[in-house]
């Protein structure tokens, strides 16, 4: 099985929910949006956009989402 038939069946396609939050970069909230549909546990990121703003990884932590580098995910 070739790497990417591997992901295809294993994936799930969800329509990523409203976030309606000021962030430091609009095009964000999309991946923030798929992420809390996707109800994963991790958003591992180099964006500093994200990182660095503590309101919205407060925001997702209570949303069940934790927002980590990918050095930090490694840990």
């Amino acid at each position: 099985m070739s790497y990417l038939s591997l992901i295809r069946s294993r994936l799930e396609m969800v329509t990523p929910v409203a976030v309606n939050l000021a962030l430091r970069d609009a095009d964000d909230s999309p991946i923030l949006g798929t992420a809390l549909a996707g109800k994963v546990s991790y958003l591992v990121t180099g964006d500093h956009d994200l990182l660095d703003d503590p309101d919205l990884l407060a925001w997702m932590l209570d949303q069940g989402v934790k927002i980590i580098s990918p050095a930090n995910f490694s840990r």
